[in-house]
């Protein structure tokens, strides 16, 4: 991950949001923070955009 992070802040339905939680709670992913990330880079990677 590159170190060029920045802060970005934006809403979800609660349902999103609970089961994002539940899979952290499991151990599937450190934080939220590294389930929303994941999950924009495999949606980047698909539509073939990544650089």
């Amino acid at each position: 991950m590159g170190g060029d992070l920045v802060k970005i802040s934006f809403r979800l339905p609660r349902k999103q949001l609970e089961a994002i939680e539940k899979l952290v709670e499991r151990g599937e992913y450190a934080s939220i923070s590294e389930f929303v990330r994941e999950a924009v880079e495999r949606l980047i990677s698909e539509y073939g955009d990544e650089e």
